[in-house]
């Protein structure tokens, strides 16, 4: 599968665009938003119907020697309940001061 680099014009930086294996993920340990059963229910349905819909990729930061989810955290757990191996992520290099959005 292809990885992709993108510019964003507004704020000056790269983005890659890229399929990562689900393993290779961890849930920010700051993430507010705990996955509500009901709607990673529903998002393993489309998964299992579907696979993982490259068009929502998750957002993803380099941490240590793998990728910590900064915005996914649903998705990636929908993912390891469908059984789906890898998924679209967008990667970001970011420092814990840049995570306010989280």
């Amino acid at each position: 599968m292809n990885n992709y680099t993108v510019d964003v014009e507004q704020t000056g930086k790269q983005i890659e665009l890229r399929w990562i294996t689900v393993s290779e993920l961890s849930p920010h340990p700051k993430n507010p938003r705990i996955g509500r059963p009901d709607k990673v229910d529903s998002i393993v349905e489309s998964m299992r119907s579907d696979g993982y819909r490259p068009e929502k990729p998750m957002l993803v930061r380099p941490y240590e020697s793998a990728y910590q989810i900064i915005g996914g955290h649903s998705r990636h757990l929908a993912a390891q309940e469908a059984g789906i191996d890898q998924v679209f992520c967008a990667i970001e290099s970011m420092e814990d001061l840049s995570l306010i959005h989280i």
